[in-house]
C-alpha cells in the first residue's frame, strides 16, 4: 500500500506504531494533529472461525475528524488471501485518487542476487523480490549492496502485466597508494582476491574490504600490516617511515661520508632522516673524491652508483738516443727525455718516431703500451737501434760500381730488386767503367723502398789534364755536363753563340771547361747581333749564394779580355777575384769549339765540404758598361767541384 501511493507521486507517507482506530482513535487524532498528517491509513487481518483471513482497511482524515474509508475482506484460504488485500487496496487507491485507476506487478532481479531494492525511492526487499497491485506509470526502481556499485533503471507499469527489470551491481573500488623504494614488493592477500604482488612505489586499484599485506625491500626489514579499502577512496601506506641510501662505486670499497661522518664503505646501504638533502662523499686512496647531495623523502631508497676517477700520474719516457720526438695517445710531440704530467691512470700509447741523428736513423719500432697509476710515475725506457731501407738503382752504365756511404753494394742485385742499406742521408756514388763517377745525396727513410734514377745523379768533375789546344782529343770518354736543343733565334748572325753541349773537369790546380757550339766557332769578329761586347759566361754558384764567374770576351773597341769576378750576396756587389802572375785564363777556339782553363784556387775558399754546386754557361751581348743585352744559356746543372 505504501508503495502504491508512494507511485502517485502526491502522498508524503509515514508509518507510525499500529494502532485500532475503533478503540484508540484518540491516540490516532493526537498523533495527525502533532505531526500535521491530513490522513490515516489503518489495516489489520485476522483468522476467520472456518478458516481463511479477515481483512479491514480504514481511512482517518485529521480535518473532518471522522473514519472516511471502511472496507472488510475475507479469503477462504491462504491461497486467495492476496487478491482480497490486492482489491481492498485497489478501492483504496480508487478512493484516494478520485479515479478509477489501473494496476500491473513488478519483478525485480539483481546481479549479484541479495542487493536491497528500492521502488521510487522506498526500500521493498532483497531481491529477488516481487510486487503487485502497483498503479500503471513509470516507475523508477534502484539497488544497493555492500562491497558493489548502486544500479538504477525505469520500468514502466502496465495494467494486468508484470514488469520485468535486472539490474546489475559492479564491484566497488577504492585504491592503495604505497610509498616504497623501487626495488621493494608488497604482496596483498584477501580471500576476494587471492594474493596479488605490487612491485616499486604507486597506487593500485583494488576492490573495496580488508586485506592483509606485506611489505618486503633487500636490506630492509619486513613490514606486516592490515588495509581497508573504501568506496572511490585512497588509502595511502608506507611501510618504512625512514629514508635510505644504497651507495655503489667502481671500483668498489671506498669510504662513504654522509654529512661529515663516515658510515662505511661501498657497496653499503644506509638509513638517513628523510625529508632533507644530504651531502655524501665517497673517497678513495689515489682517486678524486666523489660527491653529491641528493634529497630523501620519507619511504624511499636513493640509490647512487659513482663512477670514482682516479688520481692522474706522470709518465717518464727515455730512448737510449736522447732527442727522439714522441707522443702520447696522439697528442703534442715532445722530444726525449720528457716527462708527461697530469696523465689520466690508466694504458695509454707512446709513439717514439724515427729519429734521425748524425745522418743516420734510429727507430723503436713504433709505439709502445705503457701502464699509468693513479699519483705515481711510471718510466718507460726504449732502445733505438739503426734502420734499415731498400734502395733501387736504375739506369747507371753497364759494369758500373755503387757504393753507399762508401760502402760498395751488390750492383747487379741493386739494379735487380734492390738492396737493405741504412736509413738516413746516404751519399751514394756510381763509378763508371771509364772512372767517371756521379754522386747524389739521398734521404733514405726507415722501411721505405726509394728508387734512384741514374740520370738524375749530380756528375763528378773527372781528373783529368786537358791540352788547351782547341781539339777534343783529351775529352775523350768525358760526359758532358749539360746538353740543350739549339736555336738561331737570338744571335743569328753570329757564329758560336748556340750552345749544344758543356763539359767539365779538372785536375789538382786547373779547372778546364768545353762548349762545343751548332753554329760555328766562336770569333773576335762581331756581326749587328752584338752590342759592345760578345761574352762568354762560366758560371759556378758556390755556397751562401755566391757566383764566381769566369768571362771571356771580344770588345769592339779594346778587343778580347778575361775576368773572374764573384757575387757576394751579403754586400749585394760584384767584384774582381786577384789572380797572381802565374795563374791565368787560357783558351782556344776550333772546330766549333771554345776550350777553357781556370785556376782553381779562386774557387777553393768558396767551396763547401761535400757541396755539390751549380754550373751554367752563358753567351750575352752587353753594353759599354757590361750589361747584358740580348743572350742564351746552356741551363743549368748540379755537379760536385771539390774531389
Amino acid at each position: 500500500m505504501e508503495l502504491s501511493l508512494a507511485c502517485l507521486q502526491r502522498y508524503d507517507v509515514r508509518r507510525r506504531a499500529p494502532a485500532d482506530p475503533s478503540r484508540e482513535l484518540q491516540k490516532i487524532r493526537a498523533y495527525c494533529e502533532a505531526n500535521r498528517i491530513d490522513q490515516a491509513i489503518c489495516g489489520s487481518g485476522s483468522a476467520r472461525t472456518g478458516g481463511g483471513y479477515l481483512f479491514r482497511l480504514v481511512v482517518y482524515d485529521r480535518r473532518s475528524d471522522r473514519i472516511t474509508f471502511s472496507r472488510e475482506g475475507a479469503s477462504k484460504g491462504a491461497l486467495d488471501m492476496f487478491d482480497v488485500t490486492d482489491a481492498l487496496i485497489a478501492s483504496l487507491l480508487d478512493g484516494l485518487s478520485g479515479t478509477h485507476l489501473l494496476f500491473g506487478s513488478l519483478a525485480v532481479q539483481t546481479e549479484p542476487p541479495g542487493a536491497t531494492v528500492s521502488v521510487n525511492g522506498k526500500d521493498v526487499g532483497a531481491a529477488p523480490v516481487a510486487l503487485r497491485g502497483l498503479p500503471v506509470g513509470a516507475v523508477r526502481i534502484s539497488a544497493r549492496s555492500g562491497g558493489r556499485e548502486d544500479a538504477e533503471s525505469s520500468v514502466t507499469i502496465a495494467d494486468g502485466e508484470t514488469a520485468e527489470a535486472t539490474l546489475t551491481l559492479e564491484r566497488s573500488k577504492g585504491k592503495l597508494a604505497v610509498e616504497m623504494p623501487e626495488d621493494a614488493v608488497v604482496k596483498i592477500r584477501n580471500s576476494e582476491i587471492g594474493e596479488k604482488e605490487i612491485s616499486g612505489p604507486g597506487e593500485e586499484e583494488l576492490p573495496t574490504g580488508q586485506y592483509e599485506v606485506a611489505a618486503s625491500c633487500p636490506g630492509l626489514e619486513p613490514v606486516p600490516g592490515r588495509i581497508t579499502i573504501e568506496r572511490n577512496g585512497t588509502q595511502a601506506w608506507m611501510p618504512w617511515t625512514k629514508a635510505y641510501l644504497t651507495v655503489e662505486s667502481q671500483p668498489p670499497g671506498a669510504a662513504v661520508f654522509v654529512d661529515g661522518t663516515e658510515r662505511g664503505s661501498s657497496p653499503v646501504m644506509l638509513e638517513v632522516e628523510p625529508g632533507k638533502t644530504h651531502k655524501v662523499i665517497l673517497k678513495l686512496a689515489k682517486h678524486q673524491d666523489w660527491s653529491a647531495e641528493p634529497e630523501f623523502p620519507a619511504g624511499r631508497k636513493q640509490s647512487v652508483k659513482a663512477e670514482i676517477s682516479p688520481l692522474p700520474g706522470s709518465l717518464m719516457v727515455e730512448t737510449s738516443l736522447p732527442g727522439a720526438s714522441i707522443q702520447i695517445d696522439d697528442g703534442d710531440s715532445f722530444e726525449t727525455p720528457h716527462l708527461f704530467e697530469a696523465v689520466p691512470a690508466g694504458m695509454h700509447t707512446i709513439q717514439i718516431n724515427d729519429l734521425l741523428r748524425d745522418r743516420r736513423y734510429y727507430t723503436s719500432d713504433g709505439t709502445r703500451s705503457v701502464e699509468v697509476k693513479p699519483d705515481e710515475q711510471s718510466i718507460i725506457s726504449v732502445p733505438l737501434k739503426p734502420g734499415k731501407a731498400k734502395l733501387i738503382v736504375s739506369g747507371v752504365p753497364q759494369g758500373s760500381a755503387i757504393t753507399v756511404e762508401g760502402v760498395r753494394i751488390d750492383a747487379e742485385k741493386a739494379t735487380a730488386e734492390g738492396v737493405e742499406v741504412p736509413a738516413g742521408r746516404v751519399e751514394i756514388e756510381v763509378t763508371a767503367p771509364n772512372q767517371q763517377k756521379w754522386r747524389t745525396p739521398w734521404l733514405l727513410r726507415r722501411g721505405i723502398e726509394r728508387e734512384l734514377i741514374f740520370d738524375t745523379m749530380l756528375p763528378c768533375l773527372p781528373h783529368r789534364t786537358i791540352k788547351i789546344d782547341g781539339k777534343t782529343d783529351d775529352w775523350a770518354d768525358i760526359v758532358p755536363v749539360l746538353s740543350r736543343e739549339t736555336s738561331n733565334d737570338t744571335f743569328p748572325n753570329q757564329p758560336g753563340t748556340q750552345i749544344k753541349q758543356v763539359f767539365a773537369c779538372r785536375d789538382d790546380k786547373t779547372m778546364y771547361f768545353r762548349v762545343d757550339f751548332a753554329d760555328g766557332t766562336p770569333t773576335a769578329t762581331l756581326s749587328k747581333d752584338i752590342d759592345v761586347q760578345l761574352k762568354y759566361s762560366f758560371r759556378v754558384f758556390v755556397k751562401e749564394s755566391n757566383i764566381i764567374t769566369v768571362d771571356i770576351g771580344f770588345d769592339r773597341r779594346n778587343g778580347p779580355f778575361t775576368a773572374i769576378t764573384i757575387w757576394n750576396e751579403v754586400t749585394r756587389k760584384w767584384k774582381y777575384l786577384i789572380i797572381p802572375p802565374f795563374q791565368k785564363i787560357d783558351y782556344r777556339t776550333g772546330n766549333g769549339t771554345l776550350e777553357v782553363q781556370v785556376p782553381f784556387a779562386p774557387y777553393a775558399e768558396y767551396l763547401g765540404k761535400d757541396a755539390a754546386n751549380q754550373v751554367e754557361v752563358a753567351v750575352a751581348s752587353t753594353d759599354a758598361n757590361g750589361q747584358w743585352g740580348k743572350y742564351t744559356s746552356s741551363g743549368n746543372r748540379m755537379v760536385y767541384l771539390a774531389p
